[in-house]
């Protein structure tokens, strides 16, 4: 085994800067081989002042080398195959061990992204890529993170100078990071590209990220989620970060194509729907971060919206005493292009850079889960907004991930999205029967409940809880009922034995559901009480907040941040 010749790299994690954020481990052969490549490049030139500052972003996990198949052998199993399996046939070339048997003696090790060894440019963040392709190259150039050093493309599978780059998320408290160049980058997370104009939130703590044909596996340390690490990330924000250029898949940087309206400054567009596009907005004077949605919706059917959204914020502002109301987004204001009258934004807060589906395709994507009492705490808060919606006389009618959003994910904060679609029953006399059902029309497939798809018939409040269950289903198992079409409408367009097979399943959920229910106390004995197929019998949302389970996620909650108040 070869053994370091100098001293400049070889560190243990323990004598990296502390705070330790997160470490980005080489994954794949070629991710390793590349590694290791980049420890060879800097031992050599170890008397360079100018690449003496790439040491802190570098730690070897050993102090010699080792085979390359011990490396990938103590790699963890991963649920999904390699993103860059797809990629070409570079990586497939670089992998192949029979290229140069003395390469199986690799350096192994993770590059170091800590608060006291900022990028040079902490707007843009840590820039990942390749270099240099000469000695004599000016070092203040290169990327911090040099995943391949080299002089050949063949070398750099596909990498770019600037590929990526890293940075704190500010709003969801954690990482994201952004590709720097187009389509040809390939910077993905699992299966999934992503474009220069997005980045991705780094949502749970073991993630497998690809750069070209180089795997990488991303995990937040134990002192990531540290009260000290969480106030000198909040401080390096206010102090080193223009809170505006944040690298962020939902908070854009500022850029000549923004526009200002009324006090808001609209940032690039974070998601288009069926009915609506999403645009960042920041308020120039507060710094306030919003969601400004541009609805296409006709005229006629606009002034009926806004005074529904304004009743329903008035409503709930009635409701201050009930602080469920947090876990709702709420209409700030409407604001007008003054330059198109037609052109209106509806300014929502708080502004969230990612749904639940992001979250829930991430963790799948991810060799670890997040912690249970995590997403127990993500339903429970869920309950808390629908149980401050209904108290308020409104009816959702579509809960589903994609209309719940994350405030932020450490701790996690929910917030309910998509509320301008929801349904005034204040004046309904009884407020668990009062709409008319439209099978087909309105709503999810895979989370309407049974009476909603009942032709002549009504549902009501009950029809939320459903769908909230079937959004714990999917939270916890990672299930879907009934999708895409459910097996209780009438007239039904399912064959009869396509309607036995769906009944079959939910029995069989319901099942599974109650095996572990640990005699009423686990949030599974919630879940099938939520999913019952008799809505009578179904929890309101005030009562599945004193279900054990919720009782006991909101009370660690309240304990965690009465630790941090002191």
């Amino acid at each position: 085994m070869e053994s370091s010749p100098s001293p400049f790299l070889v560190q243990d994690e323990a004598d990296i800067a502390w705070p330790i954020v997160g470490l980005l481990t080489p994954s794949n052969q070629a991710a390793c081989r590349a590694f290791s490549g980049v420890v060879d490049f800097l031992l050599l030139h170890s008397q360079n002042e100018g690449l003496r500052r790439h040491q802190s972003h570098i730690v070897l996990h050993n102090r010699s080398k080792l085979p390359l198949r011990s490396l990938l052998a103590a790699q963890p199993a991963s649920n999904i195959a390699s993103p860059s399996t797809s990629f070409s046939s570079q990586a497939t070339q670089i992998d192949d061990p029979s290229d140069d048997p003395m390469a199986n003696e690799l350096w192994s090790g993770s590059y170091v992204f800590s608060i006291q060894s900022p990028p040079r440019i902490p707007q843009v963040g840590w820039i990942a890529g390749y270099g240099p392709i000469l000695v004599r190259d000016t070092p203040s150039n290169l990327p911090e993170l040099l995943l391949s050093a080299g002089t050949s493309a063949r070398d750099h599978v596909g990498l770019h100078s600037k590929h990526a780059a890293f940075n704190f998320d500010k709003l969801l408290a954690t990482f994201a990071c952004k590709a720097l160049r187009n389509s040809d980058a390939h910077v993905r997370i699992a299966s999934q590209q992503v474009s220069r104009d997005s980045g991705f939130q780094i949502l749970v703590c073991d993630q497998v990220l690809s750069f070209a044909g180089l795997d990488y596996r991303f995990r937040f340390t134990p002192d990531a989620n540290s009260d000290i690490t969480r106030n000198s990330v909040k401080s390096y924000i206010a102090t080193q970060i223009d809170a505006s250029a944040v690298v962020s898949s939902g908070a854009a940087t500022p850029s000549e194509h923004d526009i200002i309206i009324a006090g808001w400054r609209l940032l690039n567009g974070v998601k288009k729907g069926a009915t609506a596009a999403v645009i960042a907005a920041v308020h120039i004077k507060d710094n306030t971060r919003a969601a400004a949605k541009k609805l296409q919706i006709k005229p006629s059917d606009e002034t009926a919206r806004i005074a529904r959204l304004i009743t329903m914020r008035q409503a709930l502002h009635n409701l201050h005493h009930d602080s469920n109301s947090q876990y709702i987004s709420t209409l700030r204001e409407v604001i007008a292009n003054p330059h198109n009258s037609n052109e209106k934004y509806y300014i929502f807060v708080p502004f969230v850079s990612a749904d639940l589906e992001d979250y829930i395709r991430m963790w799948k994507a991810s060799p670890t889960r997040p912690p249970h009492d995590d997403l127990v705490l993500i339903f429970a808060q869920l309950m808390q907004g629908l149980t401050a919606l209904h108290a308020a006389g409104f009816l959702h009618g579509d809960l589903k991930p994609l209309n719940l959003g994350l405030v932020k994910v450490s701790p996690p904060q929910l917030a309910i999205l998509d509320i301008d679609d929801v349904q005034d029953i204040r004046e309904a006399t009884d407020k668990n029967s009062c709409v008319a059902c439209t099978p087909g029309y309105l709503g999810t497939p895979g989370f309407l409940a049974p009476e909603r798809e009942c032709e002549g018939g009504k549902y009501g409040l009950p029809s939320d809880i459903w769908a909230a269950g079937c959004v714990g289903l999917r939270l916890f198992d990672d299930q879907h009922l009934h999708k895409p079409l459910n097996p209780y409408r009438t007239p039904s367009r399912l064959s009869d034995a396509a309607i036995t097979s769906e009944k079959a399943d939910y029995q069989r959920v319901l099942a599974s559901l109650k095996d572990r229910s640990d005699g009423g106390n686990s949030v599974y004995d919630l879940l099938a009480s939520m999913l019952n197929l008799d809505w009578r019998r179904r929890p309101t949302a005030s009562q599945a907040l004193d279900h054990p389970a919720m009782r006991r996620a909101l009370e660690r909650s309240l304990a965690g941040g009465k630790r941090k108040a002191r």
